[in-house]
């Protein structure tokens, strides 16, 4: 019997697209019996082609998307009647037990324009529908900890519908309950630290660690996500996830230990409260200090740096940006000479007036990081510049 495909969209933060690819790409290889087709990548997502088994499982094994959305249908409407017919023949048996949802609509260039009548008329439909097919005792015994998510895009009278498999964001993973000041989100860490591509057998080092999210998603990049419950776990479908095949290429220790400074004492409990819930058999060590220091934790090894200062915001700084992280620069230069260096500055920052000695740019990353326009610069020691300016 032929396999059925369906249709997938990865809602990954604008700007980290690629790196959301590459990492769909890298681990579904990995994937006893997949097909997967990309469609089409665009600001804020990606669009894939694959079977229901492994469209669902890429919520447990990917880090950097923020949920994965199942394609229900695609059909023209330019009209509430039409729409409520639709939504109220739709079989959503399959996926719900009870018309309680949540229904997220958006439009453009359509003659349905108003979205709280969109959401009021599918939820008006989807209750309709449980009015005439009563769910199964299997159905009503699945309990929902939130209630299902549905999405409902317009574009030029095209309606696009789709529910939410992921349940709780992706980015919100169990080991961090303890929250820094000024947090950078998990996905967007594990997407920043899966572009340094990291050399084997490295020490990673973050001189300015807050709460450890950057290491910790290092060191969990590989790890599956199997200690929470999926949306796509309520549904009413029979099937059994793939394999995850462990391969020497993917999924092998590339860094030897996992270092945290930071100068605010809040900041290193912090961390280490959150690695006791990452029960990491990694080598974690989570010490105060001051970058700016004399003194500061040096290795004779091979170093990697990774970090993400304050932008001046919720943290004020008291002097001219471009010279803090100027000192900033300098003093992760002198204190570790790391092989690879990422570092997160704010883009009212003009990084091509800072000095990086005998570091080149490899690569800048674009994104927004909890709503301020941020660089993420790539340095790597003594490589020609493939900056991408």
């Amino acid at each position: 019997m032929s396999k059925q495909y369906y249709t997938f969209f990865l809602i990954i933060p604008p700007g980290l697209e690629n790196l959301g690819k590459m990492e769909l790409l890298q681990k579904t290889s990995a994937l006893s019996d997949c097909n997967l087709t990309l469609i089409d990548q665009q600001i804020g997502g990606i669009t894939i082609e694959t079977t229901l088994e492994v469209g669902f499982l890429l919520n447990k094994i990917l880090k950097i998307p923020t949920r994965i959305l199942l394609r229900l249908e695609h059909f023209k409407c330019r009209d509430f009647p039409r729409l409520y017919k639709k939504i109220s023949k739709f079989k959503w048996s399959q996926y719900l037990n009870q018309p309680a949802c949540e229904i997220h609509a958006s439009t453009q260039t359509s003659r349905l324009l108003n979205t709280k009548r969109i959401e009021q008329t599918v939820l008006e439909g989807i209750e309709q529908f449980f009015k005439a097919n009563t769910p199964t005792k299997k159905m009503l015994d699945k309990k929902f900890n939130q209630p299902p998510q549905i999405f409902l895009r317009v574009v030029d009278d095209l309606v696009t519908l789709s529910i939410d498999t992921t349940g709780d964001r992706l980015n919100i993973r169990n080991y961090r309950t303890h929250i820094g000041f000024a947090p950078i989100r998990e996905n967007i860490a594990a997407a920043l630290v899966y572009a340094l591509n990291l050399p084997p057998h490295t020490h990673l080092i973050d001189p300015m660690c807050g709460s450890g999210t950057l290491l910790f998603e290092s060191a969990t990049f590989f790890t599956p996500n199997s200690t929470r419950e999926f949306a796509f776990e309520l549904f009413n479908l029979d099937m059994t996830l793939p394999t995850l095949l462990s391969t020497a290429n993917d999924l092998k220790d590339t860094v030897l230990t996992y270092t945290g400074l930071d100068i605010n004492e809040h900041a290193i409990e912090t961390a280490k409260h959150n690695l006791k819930n990452l029960k990491s058999p990694r080598p974690f060590q989570f010490l105060r200090q001051d970058l700016f220091m004399e003194g500061c934790l040096k290795k004779a090894d091979l170093i990697s740096v990774i970090t993400n200062p304050p932008y001046g915001k919720r943290i004020t700084i008291k002097e001219n940006l471009t010279s803090y992280y100027q000192k900033i620069l300098d003093a992760i230069f002198k204190n570790y000479r790391p092989i690879v260096f990422g570092i997160i500055i704010p883009k009212s920052v003009n990084y091509k007036n800072l000095k990086l000695r005998n570091y080149l740019i490899n690569e800048v990353i674009s994104f927004q990081n909890g709503g301020i326009k941020v660089n993420f610069l790539i340095l790597h020691k003594n490589q020609t510049s493939i900056s991408n300016t």
